[in-house]
């Protein structure tokens, strides 16, 4: 079986480190706004996500 919060937390750090060296990059702020409405990631995840995208 696909184990899809393993896949989106390894998404969410991929984009993660994109997104702190560089926070303008369009495509990693349109996959954090993804996760953001995410259902297979927990809590810290959304809240970080929601720091890279709207602070």
């Amino acid at each position: 079986m696909t184990d899809f919060k393993k896949i989106a937390a390894d998404g969410f750090e991929i984009n993660a480190k994109a997104l702190d060296a560089n926070p303008d990059d369009a495509a990693a702020r349109s996959y954090m706004l993804g996760i953001m409405m995410a259902k297979h990631l927990d809590e810290e995840h959304v809240k970080r996500a929601k720091r890279y995208v709207i602070d």
